[in-house]
């Protein structure tokens, strides 16, 4: 029984009721990320996922986190949205995003809400129209974003408000590491503050060993 598979598979290619199995891959990455308990890991088949990606996961524990990763050597894309809430204990690797033009100038592109220990690395990001192309929002806690290529968004929104990474992330803390951020015409490489005035600070962030080449907001 797929359900009971440690290793799922997900591609492109795959079909709208494949049971996750390397033979029969999931044709939906959303699905692919619901399917996923803690301890599983999920390949992702290279090609381009054009859909808005806001699965209901299932958190990690600690002993067992929930991994997603690139198949070796392809380079999976997803053409739309990628929104993770709680992803506690989650590992996501290699999973590069792009815009689509189904989406609006509100919609970050790549969203990731609270969660404890999680980490988003070795990916590509690129061609937002938004306020960020990475969002972190919420309360997350030791979260890391590592070796990301982040670039080139574009203005969308009022005056200095298109960002690369923008980090509204309260106080547990988190590390950003080793990425390349360049080409915010209207917006910071980092953007770190809260929501609003009225909302909680900031705080307890490394930003550490990462290049930023014309951030010109």
């Amino acid at each position: 029984d797929a359900g009971e598979a440690d290793v799922w598979y997900a591609a492109p290619d795959g079909e709208d009721d494949g049971d996750g199995s390397e033979a029969e891959p999931f044709g939906s990455l959303s699905d692919a990320l619901e399917a996923l308990e803690p301890g599983d890991t999920l390949l992702v088949r290279g090609g381009v996922f054009r859909e808005d990606v806001q699965p209901e996961i299932t958190p990690g524990e600690r002993d067992a986190p929930v991994t997603v990763q690139a198949y070796p050597g392809e380079r999976p894309v997803i053409e739309g949205l990628l929104w993770l809430e709680e992803p506690d204990h989650w590992s996501i690797s290699g999973l590069n995003v792009t815009w689509s033009d189904e989406n609006g100038r509100r919609d970050h592109m790549v969203k990731f809400t609270g969660g404890d220990q999680w980490e988003f690395t070795d990916a590509e990001v690129w061609g937002a129209r938004s306020y960020a192309a990475i969002l972190v929002a919420g309360e997350p806690s030791d979260f890391r974003l590592a070796r990301l290529f982040v670039h080139d968004t574009r203005e969308a929104n009022d005056t200095n408000q298109d960002h690369l990474i923008y980090l509204n992330s309260g106080s547990g803390g988190g590390v950003v590491e080793r990425c390349v951020l360049a080409r915010s015409e209207n917006g910071r490489g980092i953007k770190i503050g809260a929501a609003s005035r009225s909302s909680d600070d900031v705080e307890n962030l490394v930003i550490r060993y990462n290049t930023f080449y014309e951030n010109l907001g």
